[in-house]
């Protein structure tokens, strides 16, 4: 359970994060602070706050010592994400999490960070298709290929924007489900084996809850 709160919340923030950054104009006030919208470096560095510890380990091959304190960073962050989602304050939970991604910032080396910052926009864009994050080494995808999965996401997104808000929340998750099938069609067979191994071992498929691109 508490898993599956922590995907929600992470999740519901950083659609609206994202929405900022990939629409010109959102509706409702921007995230990004009175400039408007999100620049992709910030997007960026919120990425290591949205992504478990597990992960980032596997990612950036972390240390003990360092994959000890970003745990406890994100313990920290989880207590104070659960504060903030109880007054419903996105401001308070968009700082939480910019504080936290400062903090692990500083626990990588300039190595990990260099690593992060050439892998950060495919972690985040498998996140958005549902994808799990530890394939992607092994599905080792093209240019091409991903290419075609940011146009997926774009026309997501576009589909989205263009539902009423007040619906938005009702038709998100089919629209969720259609970009994650769109998604697979890119994939070569060999690729969605190695997907399906992973999805697998991860306890099955999970069309997003995330939506960011440039």
């Amino acid at each position: 359970m508490k898993r599956l709160w922590w995907q929600t919340i992470c999740g519901s923030l950083l659609l609206t994060l994202a929405v900022s950054a990939a629409i010109a104009q959102p509706p409702g006030p921007p995230p990004g602070g009175p400039g408007g919208r999100m620049n992709p470096q910030m997007m960026m560095k919120m990425g290591l706050a949205m992504t478990p510890p597990a992960q980032l380990r596997q990612l950036l091959k972390l240390t003990i010592e360092q994959f000890d304190k970003i745990k406890a960073i994100h313990q920290n962050m989880r207590s104070k994400m659960k504060s903030a989602r109880q007054s419903r304050d996105f401001s308070l939970m968009r700082s939480t999490m910019s504080n936290a991604a400062g903090d692990i910032q500083a626990v990588l080396t300039p190595t990990q960070l260099k690593e992060w910052q050439k892998i950060a926009p495919q972690v985040q864009l498998f996140r958005i298709l549902g994808f799990p994050i530890g394939a992607i080494a092994a599905l080792n995808l093209t240019n091409a290929q991903l290419g075609k999965l940011r146009g997926i996401v774009q026309g997501a997104m576009q589909q989205l924007r263009s539902i009423p808000p007040s619906q938005r929340r009702a038709q998100m998750t089919e629209v969720r489900k259609q970009a994650h099938a769109k998604a697979l069609d890119v994939l070569t067979n060999e690729q969605r084996q190695i997907l399906t191994k992973y999805e697998k071992q991860n306890g099955g498929a999970r069309p997003n809850r995330r939506m960011r691109m440039r």
